[in-house]
């Protein structure tokens, strides 16, 4: 449920940014992984370059893991 929600989200993001949309689709049916703990979603990048929420079990070609004290800080837009 949770994936699914975040998948819509982000989503969101990408179509705001329509450059982003061209990019993902070069690693369409590549599977990415996002860890904030104690979250952890998969994600299938499909071939019009957005994301679709997938089987936490299967193996990702690549990960991201954000720390979950630097959100409050990427929410508020600071340059870090």
């Amino acid at each position: 449920m949770f994936a699914q929600l975040s998948a819509r989200a982000l989503n969101h993001v990408l179509a705001q940014n329509s450059w982003a949309h061209a990019r993902l689709a070069k690693f369409a049916a590549t599977t990415v992984r996002f860890n904030i703990a104690p979250f952890s979603f998969a994600y299938l990048i499909l071939s019009d370059g957005s994301l679709q929420a997938t089987d936490q079990q299967i193996y990702s070609e690549a990960a991201l893991t954000i720390a979950p004290t630097l959100l409050p800080r990427l929410w508020a837009n600071d340059p870090l």
